[in-house]
């Protein structure tokens, strides 16, 4: 039987990055985002307005755990 969506488990270290500029109004960032980011209702700088630390995660396993 074919699933629509298979279920992955990640596992990692987070870390949060004392950088300011790290936010959704990056241009690669927008570039991935922009049209998702505007079906929401949102622009980039409202979402950096609203969310306002970065979390940066090092994947150390992952995890199918569709069965």
């Amino acid at each position: 039987m074919k699933r629509p969506h298979d279920v992955v488990m990640l596992e990692g270290k987070a870390e949060l990055p004392n950088d300011p500029a790290v936010n959704p109004t990056l241009p690669a960032y927008l570039a991935k985002y922009d049209s998702q980011l505007k079906s929401m209702g949102y622009t980039a700088e409202a979402m950096a307005a609203e969310y306002t630390q970065a979390i940066r995660i090092t994947p150390t396993r992952f995890l199918n755990i569709s069965g």
